[in-house]
């Protein structure tokens, strides 16, 4: 499940599918058992982004 998630979220990124869509896609009840893994995985996105942000290198 983890897998589709990391996978739904590029789409989401880049455009390939809209909010909408990628929650069809989402089986509401897997997501729930492996929930404790996805909320880790989008924790550490998050840490990724703060980081890029603290460390500027987004060009100015």
């Amino acid at each position: 499940m983890l897998n589709f998630v990391v996978k739904i979220r590029c789409d989401l990124a880049h455009g390939n599918v809209s909010f909408s869509e990628a929650s069809n896609q989402i089986l509401w009840s897997k997501l729930l058992e492996d929930k404790e893994k996805i909320v880790s995985y989008l924790e550490q996105v998050l840490k990724n982004i703060e980081n890029y942000i603290d460390n500027q290198r987004y060009k100015t």
